[in-house]
């Protein structure tokens, strides 16, 4: 949050002023209250997540300092992040309280105390990730990316780092099954949670790029109609990394007309979609669902959002998964219930994402007419908005 002078009351005086003599590298927060969740406080919206990615991007914070109590915070540092939260507590006597990953709750009356016990019980995960992955799962779009993968692409395409990103979706899989110690059940069932949409994402798009450099297409499959209407083809060549950037970048088009950003983004979807459902590409439904769950989600993406802005990309997502899980169900984790409220956020989609969807779901029925009165009903609830 805002450290400004017209955003630091007394409370956040004192923090920053221990802040700025500090030695331990630590995480500085101005932690302003969010809408109560569940009878939970939380953070402003949006500030969860930058405290989550500003923890999981810098493995050597150990330390989150903060002005005050904070449910989600206290959750998303000790929990998610596995470090210790440690802030002011005046209501009776000053006193400075730790917070630690194993649900146990310290108080100090010297801060210098305070912060060293919140050193000693943080257990933030091993980060022996090699430098050139770090720097791609920290960029702030997928433009960046992009970029930074052709630029080191010797070093990212490689099936040492394809193994690398394969261990590290596996040791976050296994950190979020471990017991919640604040709450019931596990981390990721937590209505804190914040899932790691990034690293599965890259995963798929390093493998799928080790793949095909290892027995090259003839061109790389994208978008030739410019029209949603336009009858879909099957892939008939192996996916690549461009058509995974393309779909995550909107990148421009070569069509005889000009196409402009939203519809590019529509005709990128159409495309991957339909690599996901054809054998020929060598592209699983799970791992293409990584990466159309990844689109708009890299720090910068989300920062750029203004404040209410429908959920556009992530109702393609929840469309996309329910769509699978109907063709290929031993491709999905999601239980059907879990199933059924995500497509709650196709209320948020416009008329052109409606359109795409149509024939998409349309194309998926004559290619798997087993599924077909299914695949239907998915696409009436689409396209007739009913919720």
């Amino acid at each position: 949050g805002s450290w400004d002078a017209d955003f630091v009351g007394p409370l956040q005086a004192k923090v920053a002023e221990l802040s700025e003599r500090l030695e331990v590298p630590h995480f500085r927060l101005n932690g302003r209250r969010g809408e109560v969740l569940d009878g939970r406080s939380t953070l402003e919206s949006g500030l969860g997540e930058v405290l989550h990615h500003g923890l999981d991007h810098n493995r050597g914070l150990r330390v989150v300092l903060a002005h005050e109590a904070n449910d989600q915070a206290i959750w998303l540092t000790t929990q998610l992040d596995g470090r210790s939260l440690v802030h002011l507590d005046d209501s009776w006597k000053e006193q400075w309280v730790v917070r630690g990953p194993d649900g146990q709750t310290d108080r100090f009356v010297s801060p210098d105390d305070a912060v060293r016990r919140a050193a000693e019980l943080a257990d933030p995960r091993a980060d022996t990730t090699m430098p050139q992955l770090r720097e791609l799962l920290a960029l702030p779009t997928m433009k960046d990316a992009e970029r930074y993968f052709g630029e080191h692409v010797d070093r990212v395409r490689t099936p040492e780092a394809a193994d690398e990103l394969v261990r590290l979706v596996r040791q976050y899989n296994e950190h979020i099954t471990r017991p919640d110690r604040l709450g019931d059940g596990l981390i990721r069932d937590s209505p804190f949670f914040v899932p790691d949409v990034i690293t599965p994402a890259f995963s798929t798009v390093v493998k799928t790029a080790v793949n095909a450099a290892a027995d090259p297409p003839a061109e790389s499959i994208a978008p030739r109609s410019q029209w949603l209407a336009d009858p879909i083809t099957a892939p008939v060549l192996r996916a690549d990394e461009n058509l995974l950037f393309g779909y995550l970048t909107d990148r421009p088009l070569n069509l005889p007309s000009r196409v402009g950003e939203y519809l590019t983004g529509l005709l990128w979807l159409r495309e991957l979609v339909a690599a996901q459902l054809s054998t020929a590409t060598g592209l699983t439904p799970r791992d293409g669902l990584t990466v159309i769950r990844a689109k708009g989600e890299m720090d910068g993406e989300r920062a750029a959002r203004t404040p209410g802005q429908p959920e556009r990309l992530r109702a393609h997502a929840a469309i996309t998964e329910n769509l699978i899980a109907l063709i290929h169900p031993d491709q999905v984790d999601d239980t059907a219930a879990n199933l059924q409220s995500l497509l709650t956020l196709i209320e948020c989609l416009s008329g052109e994402d409606r359109v795409a969807w149509y024939y998409v779901i349309r194309h998926a029925s004559t290619s798997f007419p087993h599924v077909e009165k299914a695949l239907t009903d998915l696409r009436n609830r689409i396209s007739d908005c009913v919720q």
